[in-house]
C-alpha cells in the first residue's frame, strides 16, 4: 500500500486521496456532505464529520451561523465504495476534531452543540461525554 493523505474539500464537499510519493490526486468521495471537517482512517475506512449547512449571519465572525443541528458523521472505504452515515445528519450540530481510539470508537467535538461525543464505528453507542 502506498502512503497517502486524505484531504477534505471544505468548499467542494468532496474527499480526495493524495498519493504522497508522486502527488497524484484522485476523488475518493464525490458527496462528503456540507462543510466536512474532522477526518480519521481506521481499518481501511475513512470517517469524517460534517458541520452542516450554515445560515448567513452578518454579525458572525465568518458571516455564517452553524447553530442549526444538521451535521453528521459519515464513512467510506479507502477504495471509494460503501459510503454511509455512521451518525445521521441532524444528530450532530457541528462535528469537528474527529479521532479514534483504534479499537472501534470514534470521538469528536461538537462546537455549536457544546459537547464531546463518541460512537462505535458501526453507529451504535452514541454517547455525549461532556455537555
Amino acid at each position: 500500500m502506498f502512503k497517502q493523505l486524505i484531504v477534505l474539500g471544505l468548499l467542494s464537499g468532496k474527499i480526495y486521496r493524495v498519493n504522497i510519493p508522486d502527488g497524484d490526486v484522485e476523488n475518493l468521495c464525490e458527496e462528503a456532505g456540507p462543510e466536512p471537517d474532522g477526518v480519521v482512517v481506521e481499518n481501511g475506512i475513512v470517517y469524517w464529520t460534517t458541520m452542516g449547512v450554515p445560515t448567513p449571519d452578518p454579525s458572525a465572525d465568518d458571516g455564517f451561523d452553524f447553530s442549526a443541528r444538521n451535521g453528521g458523521l459519515h464513512a467510506v472505504r479507502l477504495d471509494g465504495s460503501g459510503a454511509h452515515d455512521v451518525v445521521p445528519t441532524g444528530a450532530i450540530t457541528t462535528g469537528k476534531q474527529l479521532t479514534s481510539d483504534g479499537a472501534g470508537t470514534l470521538y469528536w467535538g461538537d462546537r455549536e452543540g457544546c459537547r464531546v461525543s463518541r460512537v462505535r464505528t458501526d453507529g451504535t453507542g452514541l454517547t455525549d461525554l461532556v455537555v
